[in-house]
């Protein structure tokens, strides 16, 4: 089985995961659709075939340009954090419906994951595109 068509917007995705986001052991793909202002997740079979995009959306004008993952919350399940271009905000998907926003500068771009002070909880690091700066998010668990 062949996977689904992207969006007719196809030329404004703009990031790629791939990971296993449902514990099944199965690679899955989600991708930030920069044009179509939303993320779409690809649950795999393993077999290199794809269930149809699930969408969720990120908001109107919120042109998601990259995604991180991380379990943000403690709870051994896997978020997605996604910066939003057309924004001064980052969010964490906690499941595929409770969405948490943090402020970040003006048309965030890239995100990246670590544990920068050491306190065992996930941070985020943000570049503001047009701000020429960068947002450090430190986590702290819930």
């Amino acid at each position: 089985m062949a996977p689904p068509p992207m969006s007719s917007d196809a030329s404004e995705l703009r990031y790629v995961v791939v990971v296993d986001m449902d514990n099944d052991t199965q690679l899955d793909i989600i991708v930030a659709n920069y044009g179509t202002n939303n993320m779409g997740i690809l649950f795999g079979y393993g077999n290199g075939a794809f269930l149809k995009q699930m969408m969720i959306s990120t908001d109107s004008n919120s042109h998601p340009s990259c995604i991180a993952i991380g379990d943000f919350n403690d709870d051994t399940q896997l978020n997605i954090a996604v910066v939003n271009d057309g924004t001064t905000n980052t969010d964490i998907f906690l499941g595929f419906l409770d969405i948490i926003s943090y402020p970040t500068g003006s048309a965030p771009f890239t995100v990246a994951v670590r544990d920068f002070n050491n306190d065992t909880q996930l941070d985020r690091a943000v570049v503001n595109g047009n701000d020429n700066d960068m947002s450090v998010l430190l986590g702290y668990g819930w």
